[in-house]
């Protein structure tokens, strides 16, 4: 049976014209709504098996993570916007089915997989109408613009659809004030929504960063150009500075800007030789090492051993960096990938800047939406008159005196560009405007720049006797060519850092501490100790909690049973492994094991650095690894075995060495 009577005329319509308005895609838009509604006025339809129909929606399910994929690898988390965008027209074919089929409605089964096996038939068997949750899919996909009519405008289609389906037994006046009131709780609820979104986007964000410990990408730099909302960052401590001055600490340079990304076009990493130590690394092959030069210690993570290196500018060279593969590109960018979870080097620098290549013709593009009001700012301050020098005097004077920093970002309130409307009409942003503004108001002035980010070091900790490198402290700045040299520009009104130390927590003294604590701990684990002493400040509060649990649960001596029944099976297992002849020998002969490093990954360190014969030696690792630390160890049989091939590795070792 037809139930197109059922269901209000002209509604979809109005809804998907809507969705199209709202989206800017009213060339979609517009033929659907004809589509879906003539099967009022044509009277032929075809009548489709089950099997056909759950094909159509299996189709369509595949195209919805298919375009989920693309569009999150092509523009990543701004793909699922663009996703929620084209909803209506991944959904559209099964309406358009459901719209021209004789029953016009659809077994449940088409929308969950698992009743297609119910033999019940109770629920499977029930039917339902696609086109009232195709409404509330065009609603959704029409609120992702922030237009300031969507709640106007869907507040009155909803209003519109109920209208057609209220119930006549209650008088008008009582439906219409449950309406006003309705409308009046939603426009509230909205708006408490939006700012608990803003709030869990934050939150959620934050949280992925610190439980995947996403890497900056050397690639391609997002900014927050244009977005609605307060930027929030952590306390969380990146990295730990031993300098004698405060500095900008750059991760990354980009030389393309297009649709508020910053891009480094036609990046090439390539690889860097370590020195005969294996733990320090020439950033620039052809540089000649200077005899006067500045020191800075970097301590830090780096998640799964691979990430970005912070380096000030003039670094030429790293020591104390225990890696197996150091890249860098064109742009400064050095690259570190199997390399230990915790390093601690040090960075040798002067004013030469030998890890960026000359500027080309790249560092002078200017986006042709941005060049008119680029252009006339130009005029505006007569920098074409005034030598580079003066031009970047001139720029810091403008933005210093004439704009505000803030977190909060300006949103266009026309069809303004965000870097436009920051320039012209809200003059106030954070680090990201004021560097993209400089580097695109330099280029249009002849004057090659580049977008570069880091971190700015300037927080001292008395109790550290160091500078705190916070994730909050992270920074976007310019590098401009003057006078043969890139040079570092910072148009960012000085005020940002005392600004974003007000939005430290209140638990950041804690949250400090526990970081502290957590460093020794971890330099304990990795490096040789140099004396006992200062441990006592981990290790005293560590024995005493301990003990006070102990204590409480009266489990003393169960523990101590315990602890003497275990230690002989497992703590001492496999100390007498044949293997370790091995390593005794490789150390007699030079190839020293640093103290961060893994017996696995010393092994291939100086296997790649001195092409020595480890390759067959993978058998007799992983029995010696099975006799160290499975708890089932091993059997008489391959004990025996490990020390044969023990001893013919050393005999064939000592042929070739010797």
């Amino acid at each position: 049976m037809n139930k197109l009577s059922s269901f209000p005329p002209l509604l979809l319509t109005a809804i998907l014209l809507f969705w199209g308005w709202q989206s800017h895609l009213l060339a979609f838009a517009i033929p659907m709504a004809f589509i879906l509604e003539s099967p009022r006025w044509i009277k032929w339809r075809w009548q489709l098996s089950d099997k056909e129909i759950n094909r159509v929606a299996d189709f369509t399910s595949l195209l919805l993570v298919f375009s989920l994929f693309y569009l999150f690898n092509q523009q990543g988390s701004q793909g699922i916007f663009t996703l929620l965008n084209w909803l209506p027209i991944l959904f559209f074919l099964l309406v358009f089915i459901q719209s021209y089929d004789i029953q016009s409605s659809f077994k449940l089964s088409v929308l969950f997989v698992t009743l297609r096996t119910n033999k019940q038939g109770i629920i499977e068997n029930q039917r339902v109408d696609l086109r009232y949750p195709y409404i509330l899919i065009c609603l959704l996909s029409a609120s992702v613009g922030h237009n300031e009519w969507f709640f106007l405008g869907s507040y009155s289609l909803i209003i519109w659809g109920l209208w057609l389906i209220r119930p006549h037994r209650y008088p008008i006046y009582v439906w219409l004030g449950l309406i006003a009131s309705f409308g009046i709780a939603a426009y509230w609820g909205q708006i408490g929504i939006y700012r608990l979104q803003i709030e869990t986007e934050q939150w959620v964000i934050s949280w992925l960063e610190e439980f995947l410990s996403i890497n900056r990408d050397p690639y391609r730099q997002h900014t927050s150009l244009g977005e609605i909302g307060t930027l929030k960052q952590s306390d969380k401590i990146i990295w730990r500075v031993q300098a004698k001055q405060p500095s900008l600490l750059r991760e990354a340079t980009y030389n393309t800007y297009f649709n508020e990304t910053w891009y480094a076009k036609q990046s090439h990493f390539t690889p860097l030789a370590a020195q005969s130590d294996q733990t320090t690394w020439l950033l620039a092959a052809d540089f000649k090492l200077p005899e006067h030069h500045e020191q800075l210690q970097v301590i830090g993570y780096l998640p799964q051993g691979k990430g970005l290196l912070s380096l000030p500018m003039g670094s030429y060279q790293v020591k104390n960096l225990a890696a197996i593969n150091v890249q860098r590109n064109q742009f400064g960018t050095i690259k570190v990938s199997e390399g230990a979870e915790f390093i601690d080097y040090l960075i040798e620098k002067n004013t030469a800047t030998p890890l960026d290549t000359p500027p080309t013709s790249q560092d002078l593009v200017v986006p042709a939406q941005e060049q008119a009001h680029l252009q006339a700012l130009v005029t505006q301050l007569q920098l074409e008159k005034l030598t580079p020098q003066q031009t970047i005097q001139r720029l810091n004077q403008f933005f210093n005196q004439q704009f505000s920093y803030s977190l909060t970002l300006p949103t266009p309130t026309d069809h303004s560009t965000p870097l436009q409307y920051f320039l012209q009409q809200a003059r106030y942003g954070h680090c990201e405007y004021f560097a993209t503004a400089t580097a695109l108001l330099l280029r249009q002035a002849h004057i090659p720049s580049r977008y570069t980010v880091g971190y700015a070091v300037d927080e001292y900790s008395d109790w550290e006797d160091s500078y705190i490198v916070r994730r909050r402290h992270a920074h976007a700045w310019v590098l401009a060519f003057i006078d043969g040299r890139w040079q570092e520009v910072d148009n960012t009104p000085i005020v940002w850092k005392a600004w974003e130390d007000e939005q430290a927590s209140s638990w950041q003294l804690l949250s400090d501490i526990g970081s502290w604590l957590i460093l020794r701990f971890t330099q304990w684990r990795w490096q040789k100790s140099e004396g006992t002493g200062q441990w006592f400040l981990v290790i005293i509060p560590l024995i005493l909690i301990l003990f006070w649990r102990l204590y409480l649960k009266k489990r003393i001596r169960l523990q101590q049973n315990k602890e003497s029944n275990f230690s002989d099976k497992t703590l001492f297992s496999g100390i007498d492994s044949p293997f370790y002849q091995i390593v005794q020998q490789l150390t007699q002969v030079g190839y020293e094991r640093l103290p961060s490093e893994t017996l696995t990954i010393w092994l291939q360190r100086i296997q790649i650095a001195h092409c020595l014969p480890l390759n067959e030696m993978k058998d007799l690792l992983q029995l010696h690894q099975r006799y160290r630390f499975d708890p089932q160890g091993i059997n008489p049989e391959e004990l025996e075995l490990l020390r044969l091939l023990v001893q013919k590795w050393l005999s064939e070792f000592k042929k070739k060495v010797l």
